[in-house]
């Protein structure tokens, strides 16, 4: 049989096959990684949050790329039914092999990984299950591919690895949601981490305002009043409206005011973290207070009493 010339359309579907292969493959990685985080925390870590950035991004490249993975998998299928000798393009087997390079490589990488951890007397539940999803991943797309190569990949068994992964990976996806939150959730827990940040920042503000002329401000906006400029965002990132604050008194003590979207137990059982800050105190959904001291190794300085020098 001759080998079959590849054209442009050629490498064009097998590239985009190939490449968005591995995107989904590390996204699916990913995920599974994120999904023992979740379920299974790090007892050695006294914080049980894990970054949303990763599972987002997976997320996300699975919803978008993997889809077109399918399409092109599919779409050659369609073209080798109605002409057999386009499988022996050699840019699709070249491309297969090289596939079935990194499979193998990605199993043979999770075994010495497992092992050397089992030796080593570190194997813990959490690094199993991460070795074992690599391991799944790669052995289920060289099992494919070596099949497919050898030409002994039936309708059925291709129909049982396709149907089978997309259930997978739609799976994965809608759990993936309980684990996050919705969109609109995950806005208000942004925005509650900015309105954190923000109180944050107030706080050390108003600490040196005080460290500076031995009292408490009036208002937020003396902050950010001539001649200190101490800083810090006094409004709301989402109304716009001024944060509340009040002095206790003519003491150290003061409450900071802000409405937050949800409460603090909302935001640690969804064991997502973003940005880090100071300001992590327990607070309710809606309007919540905060009563808060200047520390005592801040001295009050007395008011300058001596009369001014005359030119």
């Amino acid at each position: 049989m001759a080998v079959h010339k590849s054209t442009a359309r050629d490498f064009f579907l097998h590239l985009l096959s190939m490449v968005t292969l591995y995107m989904s493959a590390s996204a699916l990685i990913t995920l599974f990684f994120q999904y023992v985080n979740h379920f299974f925390p790090d007892t050695l870590s006294t914080v049980y949050y894990y970054s949303s950035g990763p599972i987002q991004f997976a997320l996300a490249t699975l919803i978008v790329v993997f889809p077109v993975y399918v399409w092109a998998a599919w779409y050659l299928q369609k073209i080798y039914t109605v002409n057999p000798d386009l499988k022996e393009s050699g840019v699709r087997k070249w491309l297969i092999y090289l596939t079935l390079f990194v499979s193998v490589f990605m199993i043979i990488g999770s075994l010495i990984s497992i092992l050397n951890s089992f030796l080593s007397g570190e194997l813990t539940i959490r690094f199993f299950l991460k070795a074992l999803s690599v391991l799944f991943v790669a052995a289920v797309i060289f099992s494919y591919y070596l099949l497919d190569i050898r030409e002994i990949l039936t309708k059925t068994r291709r129909s049982v690895f396709r149907y089978g992964t997309i259930v997978l990976v739609l799976g994965l996806v809608i759990g993936t949601f309980f684990i996050i939150g919705n969109p609109a959730k995950q806005r208000a827990l942004r925005m509650d981490d900015l309105r954190s940040q923000h109180l944050s920042n107030l706080k050390y503000s108003i600490d040196a305002y005080y460290a500076q002329l031995g009292k408490l401000p009036e208002t937020l906006t003396n902050l950010n009043e001539p001649p200190y400029y101490f800083g810090g965002t006094v409004t709301d990132p989402e109304t716009g409206a001024i944060y509340e604050y009040r002095s206790l008194g003519a003491g150290r003590m003061y409450e900071l005011c802000a409405v937050f979207s949800v409460s603090s137990d909302d935001r640690n059982n969804s064991k997502v973290s973003y940005e880090p800050h100071m300001f992590s105190y327990e607070h309710d959904s809606g309007r919540h207070c905060f009563t808060l001291t200047v520390p005592e190794n801040i001295p009050q300085k007395l008011p300058n009493t001596e009369p001014p020098i005359q030119w």
